[in-house]
Formats: C-alpha cells, sequence, structure tokens
C-alpha cells in the first residue's frame, strides 16, 4: 500500500503540501515484499469525524451543556521555523512541571514558565478550541478526550463524537472536550517532532493539590528520583 504524506518540508523549513512528492510503503505483518501497483484505491475514505466510540464506552456521556472552562489556543508562526501559540513559543521548563506542582505549585505565578502551563481545576468540564488551518495532529498526555468538532466541521456532535488522544488540527475550529479527573501535568503537543520542538506545545497542570494529597496523589518511587541526579550527570548537549 502507498501512502502520502500530507506534506514534506524544504531544508529551509518551507512546506510543501502537495501528498505526490513524498510517498511510503506500508506493508502489513506476512505481506510480500513486492512493490505496490496501485496508488488511488477507491472506496469509501476514513475520516475522523466518522469514528465513533462503542456502546460500553459512553458515547456522549460528556453531555452537551457549557463548559466549566473553555480554552482557546490559536497556533501561529510569526517568526518561522518557530511556532506560538497564544503569543507564546514552548520552551521545556528546567524543572518539570510535575515536579513543580508536587512541590507545591498551585497558582499561575508559582509555575515557570507560566505562559505554558494552564492549571485546570479539578472535577470540571474542560474544553480546548484550536481554530485555524495548517497540517498538525496534537496529542494530549492523561486523557481520551471527546471531539465534538472535528476539522473543517460546521455542527457540534454531542451525541457520538469520537474520542482519542490525538486529533488532527487541520482548518475550522477543532473542538474537544475532557473531565479534568486524573491529576498531573499533562503535555498537549503537535506529534510532529520537529513542530514540538520549535515550541508547538502547552502543558495543563491538573488538580494542582489533588496531586500532593488525597486518593489521587502522585507516588513518586526512588528509581524515579533517581533520574535527577542520573540527568544532571549528563552532558548540555544531551539534557
Amino acid at each position: 500500500m502507498l501512502v502520502p504524506a500530507r506534506m514534506t518540508w524544504t531544508e529551509n523549513d518551507l512546506c510543501i503540501v502537495n501528498p505526490a512528492l513524498s510517498l511510503a510503503i506500508l506493508r502489513y505483518k506476512d505481506a510480500p515484499t513486492v512493490e505496490p501497483v496501485t496508488v488511488d484505491v477507491p472506496g469509501k475514505k476514513l475520516f475522523e469525524g466518522d469514528m465513533h466510540p462503542i456502546a460500553s464506552e459512553g458515547p456522549g456521556k460528556l453531555g452537551s451543556g457549557p463548559a466549566d472552562i473553555a480554552i482557546t489556543l490559536n497556533i501561529a508562526q510569526p517568526n518561522p521555523p518557530f511556532f506560538d501559540i497564544n503569543g507564546i513559543s514552548y520552551i521545556s521548563p528546567t524543572l518539570p512541571v510535575l515536579l513543580q506542582l508536587l512541590s507545591g505549585a498551585k497558582d499561575p505565578l508559582d509555575l515557570l514558565p507560566s505562559e505554558q502551563v494552564f492549571l485546570l481545576p479539578a472535577n470540571k468540564l474542560i474544553e480546548i478550541s484550536i481554530p485555524g488551518t495548517g497540517a498538525h495532529p496534537f496529542h494530549l498526555h492523561g486523557h481520551a478526550f471527546d471531539i465534538v468538532r472535528t476539522a473543517n466541521a460546521v455542527d457540534l456532535n454531542f451525541v457520538n463524537p469520537p474520542r482519542r488522544d490525538v486529533v488532527a488540527i487541520a482548518g475550522g475550529n477543532v473542538t474537544f472536550r475532557f473531565f479534568s479527573e486524573n491529576p498531573g501535568a499533562w503535555f498537549l503537543h503537535c506529534h510532529i517532532d520537529w513542530h514540538l520542538e520549535a515550541g508547538l506545545a502547552v502543558v495543563f497542570g491538573e488538580a494542582p493539590a489533588d496531586n500532593i494529597s488525597g486518593p489521587k496523589a502522585q507516588i513518586t518511587p526512588q528509581d524515579w528520583k533517581d533520574l535527577c541526579p542520573a540527568y544532571d550527570k549528563l552532558a548540555p548537549d544531551f539534557q
């Protein structure tokens, strides 16, 4: 099977949206190692909005009511090849956000860098909207979310929206929802690796107080604590 790439990039980081310029061969297990002879197999194409959860997963369980917290993330690229979200290009903090939460950070000004971290209260309906064009597979750690509006869709689907942890940002106003019942520091980022490296990410600090006390408090094993001195010993180029 020939799989067209959605875009290619020049050495000057210019995007060329032309699937014919870049193809890859996808072979299923035990398939013969032969060159494919078809490039455009007829039939129904799978679109993100056509995917729906099975009944046991509770399609539409988040309901259609207004969200408790609504956040809009505007992507821009004023200084290529770097990306901004709401005017800020993500830079990894010197102290991971989860460690900041475990150290007692609970207000925006307690976090470094505060502009790239969104604090989410516990047990609330969270709605994230990402308008605009582009071609970005956005991945959220810590949650499977309901995509109530897929790329370029007009109508909202609260009945049986796709439930995923990756969503295509490719036009329109993509909107997804989740319930903040999983304390932690959760990364939302473009899954194109160099886009992430170029700043296309934010962090959600979810239920700060619940990370350090209560039934969902984080347990920090010794093996994890040992990673910090091991990391500090690495040469700067490897950190």
